[in-house]
């Protein structure tokens, strides 16, 4: 055989290859696609595995997508997290049906759509209430739904009003019907739905809160884990399972969300209210719900720097304050220099004057004809009289390392009192 004929038939060989390789995966995307008769239109391209993975149901695809997560971090981050990725996965239990998540989501849809349309009403009236008033001003601490929402968006916003407001959004005193969200007119009759329902709509706003702060990140996924990493701490329970409810939410708790990044139920819920599922459009409805302004700091709120103190911590600092612990009962070696004049380089408005610099003049040394001697004084705030080593309030200080002084406000890494 002639080289110019062994060269067609190897180039034919290889045409034949690829296009068997083409209709196998053709056939498998085919297959795969036709054994997912439940899939919901709203949430086929929300999912952060293919549709030809062959996960039939919402329960499916989530613990499909957890594992595959979980499964990456674990390769990441070390074999102690992988290990106890089973039990974890035990532990969850008792998770929803495919028909409650349906009606979580619906009856926070319908809770958005409600406030969407009172601010909108707002606006065209001049007046900032709602059946006598106003989301933002409710004062009503009663009821499952706000006890529940309660602390469940602390660094999740950057001020107290945007958080007072996704809390109070759960408020049962302005629930509107469930059913209502197709209807034309949104209804605030009170609903109650039960306990479980409640507790997954406030996880899957929160995923819609993880999304909107990703506006703006560009990368791969490996390259936004990086972006992150530095969230992870040694012993982290691996990622639970979307919308998984977390009794005892705390410090840790808001970390690890921000750490993982689970966004797939804020992109259903995105796609029953019928915006665009990308992190614009969850920044966007946020900005129309009055929770975040247009120019909120999202490359903060990423960080997981703290925005603002937890009431355990405000608590601490109010113990600290009625500290009577005193170094130099012990020590014996401070002096009283309030006589000194100390200066300090801060505008009126700082709030944190913890160094100064005071000047003494030792003598003119006028019979030697040389000059005056000075002695510069360097004044530091003593930190240990109110946060000694070990202390509850030097913990809440680390959990900071510092303080932030940005343009538009200033984290302090102590409580104000």
């Amino acid at each position: 055989m002639s080289r110019s004929s062994q060269l067609a038939a190897a180039s034919a060989l290889l045409f034949i290859t690829a296009l068997s390789s083409i209709q196998v995966a053709v056939g498998f995307s085919h297959v795969g696609i036709n054994n997912s008769p439940s899939l919901h239109k709203r949430d086929c391209d929300a999912r952060y595995t293919s549709t030809c993975c062959g996960a039939a149901s919402i329960e499916e695809r989530r613990t499909l997508s957890w594992t595959t997560r979980s499964n990456n971090y674990c390769s990441r981050y070390g074999a102690a997290l992988k290990s106890n990725a089973n039990d974890a996965a035990e532990k969850t239990g008792d998770e929803l049906t495919e028909e409650e998540i349906d009606e979580s989501i619906e009856y926070l849809a319908n809770l958005i759509k409600a406030h969407l349309d009172s601010r909108k009403r707002s606006n065209e009236d001049d007046s900032s209430e709602i059946d006598g008033e106003s989301l933002e001003d409710s004062n009503s601490e009663d009821g499952i739904g706000y006890q529940l929402a309660k602390g469940r968006f602390i660094d999740l916003t950057t001020t107290l009003e945007g958080e007072h407001l996704l809390e109070r959004l759960f408020d049962t005193t302005h629930n509107p019907s469930p059913q209502s969200i197709d209807n034309t007119t949104v209804t605030t009759t009170p609903t109650t739905p039960n306990k479980r329902i409640i507790q997954h709509a406030i996880t899957t706003l929160q995923s819609l809160l993880i999304y909107g702060i990703q506006i703006g990140v560009k990368g791969s996924e490996e390259a936004q884990q990086k972006m992150v990493r530095h969230l992870f701490r040694a012993g982290d329970a691996p990622q639970p399972p979307s919308g998984t409810w977390i009794p005892d939410w705390n410090a840790d708790c808001i970390r690890r969300l921000k750490f993982f990044r689970d966004v797939w139920l804020g992109k259903m819920l995105l796609a029953k209210l019928i915006r665009k599922r990308t992190a614009q459009g969850a920044f966007d409805l946020l900005v129309d719900m009055g929770v975040w302004d247009r120019h909120v700091d999202t490359a903060l709120l990423r960080s997981g720097f703290p925005v603002r103190f937890l009431e355990s911590e405000l608590e601490i600092s109010k113990e600290a304050e009625r500290n009577e612990h005193d170094p130099d009962a012990v020590l014996g070696i401070r002096r009283d220099l309030r006589e000194q004049k100390v200066y300090t380089v801060d505008s009126a408005s700082t709030l944190d004057i913890d160094d100064g610099i005071a000047v003494e003049v030792l003598g003119d040394d006028s019979d030697g004809g040389g000059e005056a001697r000075h002695r510069y004084w360097i004044h530091i705030a003593d930190v240990d009289r109110y946060a000694p080593r070990g202390s509850k309030l030097l913990n809440v200080a680390e959990r900071r390392g510092t303080s932030l002084y940005l343009p538009t406000m200033t984290l302090c890494m102590f409580p104000p009192k």
